[in-house]
């Protein structure tokens, strides 16, 4: 843009009068100084830009190398909780009252899986042996009605129909079947839940003796000393996730200058534009294009030659500019993984302990 006022200045020397020449070059340098001044801040700004993007760098590393601290730290503790909870079941195993109670809690539970077990396959039974008998409507007007129960009621007709078709269908014994299957698996489930609140008591009263031993050997506060690490770390990764977040913003603004869509940028070349788009400067290149003077030729020639490489850099810029919003998808996939990379693995650790 610069080189394009410098070449109508040139032609304006060829083709104007004095004032004119004058006017125009006065007009040409009034938007070179203000052009110059905006460059000026424009440099600053983008140099500004640069050392804020190296402080957020720096600060990532820094956070970044924290964390490990913190992970190493978080990682001693739970060896020393693995160590002491190792040492207080050797010891805790070599008790008498410990190693029964243990007994008695892995017979109970033996004892409620089997009857679960039981009753699960009762409740099987009872969903397809049950279907043959539920498919008999004769069957099932008998089973509704009562019959054979004191709750039956009918009058005297209705009972010498029904006694006729109960011994029609042999109601009797295929009550006393149809009965069972309904009843089998209540009883069996009462029984499994008995015995899982048995089991369940008894694994308290272990996890008690456990608890006991893990206070008397300070087991709690290297719990509670994990837990604090995590904690920590939780707190440190919020701190990580709002730096890299900052970064992102920074490298859109760099992206700004990059592409030339920033306001200092966007100034800048209304101002070129406008300069260089005047009435007066269309039609001196007019007008030199009409006349065989070679001067004027080189100039117009030049001012092409300008032109196509306004061309090639526009497209350079938006070459570099797609490359570069490609770094920046990059960059975020890469900060999304680390971050979720973080969130899993300090899942993964809660989980293990």
């Amino acid at each position: 843009h610069q080189e394009s006022g410098e070449c109508y200045r040139e032609l304006a020397g060829l083709r104007l009068d004095t004032l004119q020449i004058n006017q125009l070059v006065s007009r040409l340098d009034e938007s070179d100084q203000a052009i110059l001044k905006l460059l000026e801040k424009l440099k600053q700004a983008r140099s500004d830009l640069q050392e804020r993007i190296k402080a957020a760098v720096s600060r990532k590393e820094q956070l970044e190398e924290q964390r490990k601290e913190l992970e190493r730290r978080r990682d001693e503790a739970e060896e020393a909780v693995q160590r002491q909870t190792e040492q207080i079941h050797g010891r805790l195993s070599e008790t008498e009252g410990y190693r029964q109670q243990q007994d008695r809690a892995e017979k109970a539970e033996a004892v409620a899986k089997r009857a679960e077990e039981k009753a699960a396959q009762a409740e099987k039974d009872q969903l397809t042996k049950g279907k043959p008998y539920e498919a008999d409507s004769l069957f099932m007007y008998l089973w509704k009605r009562r019959y054979l129960t004191a709750e039956y009621q009918a009058g005297w007709l209705g009972r010498r129909l029904d006694n006729w078709v109960a011994k029609h269908i042999d109601f009797q014994r295929n009550r006393a079947n149809y009965h069972m299957l309904q009843e089998l698996p209540r009883r069996l489930r009462e029984h499994a839940t008995k015995t899982r609140q048995t089991a369940e008591l008894e694994a308290q009263a272990l996890q008690g003796l456990e608890r006991e031993a893990a206070e008397a050997e300070g087991l709690l506060a290297l719990q509670a000393a994990v837990e604090e690490a995590e904690k920590q770390l939780k707190r440190h990764d919020v701190q990580i996730e709002a730096e890299e977040m900052q970064h992102r913003q920074l490298l859109k603004e760099q992206a700004g200058f990059t592409e030339g869509t920033d306001p200092l940028s966007k100034q800048i070349l209304d101002l070129q534009l406008a300069a260089l788009q005047r009435e007066e400067l269309s039609e001196l290149l007019r007008k030199a294009r009409a006349t065989p003077r070679p001067e004027d030729d080189a100039i117009v020639v030049r001012l092409q030659q300008i032109q196509d490489q306004q061309a090639q850099i526009n497209a350079q810029i938006q070459s570099v500019s797609q490359y570069l919003h490609q770094q920046q998808r990059n960059l975020a996939e890469l900060e999304e993984l680390r971050r979720r990379y973080r969130r899993e693995y300090s899942s993964s650790l809660v989980s293990a302990a």
